[in-house]
């Protein structure tokens, strides 16, 4: 597969990726409200190698810290860690266009999905799902995608995890959150 890379890249064979611009927000310690009028999406992913299965799940919250929805999902046949974060991300960007939600942050606390998205050519196999998230970011009207520490995304993360921790492998869109999760969520959204 590198070979690959390598001839394509060298004969300009690969589209290049129009990447949204990026906010890292490595100083951030904490979950952090966004301004006025916008939504936050925060993204979190899981994944099992054995069964090659990965758990996604997002979270929409308001200016007030509120839970609008948020979503879980089980995909199968996901090959790597990476993979699984690229799919988990380019899914929840395609829910925020179906739902017809506009000025949307996304954050993701994966900076591996950064560096794929910033040199396409040397992941050859995550190039597709790359291209799809990043062009359906751009559909978003006011969306941005921005990476954070994993500090500011715990309870997305929490929900994924549980998809591959405790095989839920159903899938749902709820209104609000969820009721397990309810006092860290609010815990987050007072900070």
């Amino acid at each position: 597969m590198k070979e690959a890379a390598i001839w394509l890249n060298l004969h300009n064979a690969l589209p290049k990726l129009d990447s949204p611009e990026f906010n890292i927000d490595a100083g951030l310690e904490k979950w952090q409200k966004p301004p006025p009028s916008f939504l936050k999406c925060n993204v979190g992913s899981s994944w099992d190698g054995a069964t090659l299965t990965c758990g996604g799940e997002w979270l929409v919250r308001d200016e007030q810290g509120n839970v609008l929805l948020h979503s879980r999902r089980s995909f199968s046949q996901i090959e790597s860690s990476l993979q699984a974060k690229l799919v988990a991300l380019q899914w929840a960007a395609a829910a925020m266009c179906d739902l017809k939600l506009k000025k949307v942050i996304i954050e993701s606390s994966v900076l591996e999905i950064k560096n794929s998205m910033d040199h396409p050519q040397l992941s050859l196999e995550n190039y597709t799902n790359c291209s799809y998230a990043l062009s359906t970011i751009h559909s978003i009207m006011g969306g941005s995608l921005s990476f954070v520490p994993i500090s500011c995304n715990n309870s997305a993360t929490t929900i994924a995890d549980s998809v591959t921790r405790d095989q839920r492998h159903h899938s749902y869109v709820a209104w609000k959150g969820t009721r397990w999760l309810s006092s860290q969520i609010r815990q987050e959204a007072s900070a």
